[in-house]
């Protein structure tokens, strides 16, 4: 196997994946694409030490451990980092900078803002590669579908009206009413408190959840789409708000870009994907029912125009479904964190730096530490096993045995069930990439 490319998020990292998958094929190379957590792919290459291991963050030394555990010592292991739009209170943290032996990895950045921060905090200049945002790439017009295509089938799927009207709320709540052990586990691996998220996210959701409400009275002829974020566990208070309006569906499927495609409005409050919004060309604001703390708030949406009472969105609505195109947030800003190339897409120079790097004679030098390389095969033992069981009850008790159940077991088989693709979505993404090349 020459690449293994590791993604964490189904929703966020897949599709990006199989584009890049498609094009190192293409050009006579080997490539799998795995979940951290999918122990049927685990030890593929133990034996083998010049493959390259494409992973979705590293931070510290111990995410080298964990990799190099399930997946075998590479040739080099590369960071496609897609959390590198922050708040100002994460820059000053560093939490997201590379630091000891991760610097080492090979880093890739969508801009020069990126770039910038990560060089300033110790890695590397040579370790540092601005490539572009590949999850751009599938915004281009020639890896879109028709738009009545996408509707049709949302439409068809949901059971509202092709010729209606259509707003999409993006979700980004991931701690409102997250519960202690959820907030816990997040606090471990950020290795700071986080508590006042919780306050923050909450109080918010539950300010927004009023001004939808009012939404959907106002606008009965409007289909409401609420897409909560992958790591937006609690929804009890937007499940109510589906129970008791027709004009409301919560869609938890699919890649964001997806439902922003078939949308002619969309809403947001702290999301990252009105970037994507921004370049399709679709209406859209960004809510601000609080004022945010400077630190806490994006470094880029800080510096958008913000909707601060219902009565504000209700005017823009009704101004967006008269012909007005409204944005947030201005072209060069977006510009400063995305580096767009009309001429070269992204998934073309990941491409090129990785046959560059394989066909290369430098290798990561890491000194491997044997106690922190066998506690880490440990785990990844442990993980196996749990997966097995996954396998085990799902084949037995059908997908859906956990629902409703608590415990840290139940947690980790809604993690499998939600994050690891089935053979079926494998083969009908990939399909359908493959099929927009040969039409190139």
């Amino acid at each position: 196997m020459d690449f293994i490319i590791v993604y964490e998020r189904l929703n966020r990292e897949y599709q990006n994946a199989v584009l890049l998958k498609v094009e190192l094929e293409r050009r006579g190379y080997s490539c799998l694409i795995t979940q951290y957590y999918q122990a049927e792919n685990f030890f593929k290459t133990y034996l083998g030490e010049n493959h390259i291991i494409l992973v979705p963050n590293m931070y510290i030394g111990k995410n080298i451990y964990r990799t190099v555990s399930r997946f075998g010592k590479p040739k080099c292991i590369v960071n496609l980092q897609y959390e590198q739009v922050l708040s100002e209170k994460w820059e000053k943290l560093g939490h997201h900078n590379p630091r000891g032996d991760a610097k080492y990895c090979q880093h890739i950045c969508w801009g020069k803002k990126t770039e910038n921060r990560l060089i300033e905090s110790g890695v590397p200049s040579a370790n540092v590669h601005t490539l572009g945002a590949i999850q751009l790439d599938l915004l281009r017009q020639e890896f879109r579908e028709p738009r009545d295509v996408l509707r049709n089938r949302a439409c068809k799927r949901y059971g509202f009206p092709v010729d209606g009207k259509v707003s999409l709320f993006l979700s980004s709540f991931t701690y409102a009413d997250i519960t202690p052990s959820r907030l816990l586990m997040n606090e471990n691996a950020a290795g700071v408190k986080l508590d006042s998220f919780v306050d923050i996210h909450t109080k918010s959701r539950c300010e927004v959840v009023d001004w939808l409400e009012k939404y959907l009275n106002d606008f009965p002829d409007t289909k409401l789409i609420y897409r909560p974020h992958p790591d937006e566990l609690s929804l009890d208070i937007v499940k109510d708000l589906e129970n008791r309006y027709e004009n409301f569906v919560i869609c938890s499927e699919g890649a964001a870009k997806e439902w922003i495609e078939i949308s002619d409005f969309v809403i947001s409050w702290y999301s990252t994907t009105v970037v994507e919004t921004h370049l399709l060309d679709i209406p859209y604001v960004i809510l601000r029912p609080f004022t945010l703390p400077q630190d806490f708030d994006s470094v880029l949406l800080k510096k958008g125009m913000f909707v601060k009472s219902y009565s504000e969105l209700k005017k823009i609505n009704s101004e967006v479904y008269s012909g007005a195109n409204v944005k947030s947030l201005k072209d060069q800003d977006i510009f400063d964190y995305y580096e767009i190339s009309d001429n070269k897409p992204a998934y073309i120079r990941y491409a090129d730096f990785l046959v560059d790097l394989k066909c290369s004679h430098s290798e990561f030098l890491f000194d491997y530490s044997l106690p922190k390389l066998l506690s880490a095969r440990v785990n990844t033992f442990f993980v196996s096993i749990v997966y097995l069981l996954y396998k085990i009850m799902t084949t037995l008790f059908g997908s859906n045995f956990y629902k409703n159940k608590k415990g840290w077991f139940y947690s980790w088989m809604n993690e499998f069930n939600n994050q690891i693709r089935t053979e079926d979505y494998e083969i009908i993404s990939t399909e359908y990439i493959k099929g927009k090349f040969n039409v190139r």
